[in-house]
């Protein structure tokens, strides 16, 4: 499938569909080749599998040996060499994940012959086995300065305060929408247009439950697995809004499907998930400008940005982010999110999400 825009600072895309890709003894796929434009400008390959499997892409070698992304060692964790590569790859949910190239300005695509492989692995730390289906984005063209994300938001809970309607008419959602287009809009990105919808129960694997809460144990509610998998829309950033996020080490925020996510829908990973921690028909003008950043925060992540340090002192690959006392003045900054901060990206971290296929031509 060939996608393509018009005007000057128009991208071209293409989109490549590897279906049914077996998976050897290893839990790796055979050497896929990819043949890349001279003018390409990243690409984006997001794997699936079995629900309840993990996957990444675990090499991605160019026509002159180069290599962005290492496979492990024979031995080490499968997801090890590649999250410690030159593009790092990471994985976040079970069922699927993506890698976009390149994410970081100390590697670069190149036009010529490609290749790369995608490994699965169990729980039990054991190689996956069965088939993955893979989705290759390749774009080209102009390198893009500015671009537009449009949103599709969804209300898990029918709670007066948690809906679709409530936020329509939340003073309080309104100040979280216009913080999070002020911090897109420095980066060159216009966020819009903004969908709103509300999502009944939805199918799990012990029948259907209410979204409300989304629990990664589904003891109060549907995995996150389960809500990102029920998104259809075909364009647009899939963003659930719920009275709670709970994952393994407790309540969160928010969480993206994956780093980056996916550009198609209906897959474990397509899409990102907030907690609401409180009824928005509350005049809160407090809580306003902490959602809105926090919003911004992990849709970064969907957009192919890491933190840029992580409180054990591990750094992003982004020179431009800032460190020691200039780093919570970035967005993607480790440490919890405040209202009364000023928040931004760097140059490096726009350009990376400007990549993402997600993002549409501003014209």
């Amino acid at each position: 499938m060939h996608e393509a825009t018009t005007g000057a600072a128009a991208l071209h895309r293409e989109v490549i569909e590897l279906k049914g890709l077996a998976l050897d003894a290893k839990g790796r796929t055979a050497p896929q080749t990819l043949t890349l434009p001279a003018d390409v400008q990243s690409v984006l390959i997001e794997v699936r599998g079995k629900d309840d499997h993990w996957y990444v892409v675990d090499s991605l070698v160019g026509p002159k040996a180069q290599a962005l992304v290492t496979p492990s060692r024979d031995g080490e964790d499968a997801f090890l060499g590649p999250q410690q590569s030159a593009n790092p790859a990471t994985v976040v949910m079970r069922g699927s994940s993506a890698l976009m190239a390149p994410n970081n300005p100390g590697v670069k695509l190149t036009g010529g012959a490609w290749t790369f492989t995608a490994a699965g692995e169990r729980d039990d730390g054991k190689a996956a086995g069965g088939k993955v289906d893979v989705r290759v984005t390749v774009s080209s063209g102009p390198e893009r300065t500015r671009g537009r994300l449009p949103l599709n938001l969804y209300f898990t809970s029918p709670k007066v305060g948690y809906r679709a309607e409530d936020a329509r008419h939340s003073p309080v959602f309104d100040v979280a929408i216009e913080r999070m287009k002020q911090v897109y809009a420095a980066a060159g990105i216009e966020v819009g247009p903004i969908r709103l919808f509300d999502r009944g129960p939805v199918k799990t694997p012990s029948g259907e439950r209410s979204a409300a809460v989304v629990d990664a144990l589904r003891q109060s509610g549907p995995a996150p697995e389960d809500l990102l998998k029920t998104t259809t829309e075909q364009e647009g950033l899939n963003v659930f809004l719920t009275e709670g996020v709970y994952l393994e080490q407790g309540q969160v925020g928010g969480v993206s499907g994956s780093l980056p996510g996916p550009a198609s829908p209906g897959s474990t990973s397509s899409g990102v998930l907030f907690s609401i921690n409180a009824p928005l028909d509350r005049p809160q003008p407090v809580y306003g400008p902490v959602l809105g950043a926090v919003m911004a925060h992990e849709i970064g992540h969907y957009l192919g940005l890491a933190h840029t340090a992580e409180a054990s002192g591990e750094e992003d690959r982004l020179p431009d982010t800032g460190r020691g006392t200039e780093g919570p003045g970035n967005l993607m900054f480790w440490s919890e999110i405040r209202g009364d901060r000023a928040f931004s990206f760097s140059p490096e971290q726009a350009q990376v999400m400007l990549r993402h296929p997600l993002i549409q031509s501003a014209e």
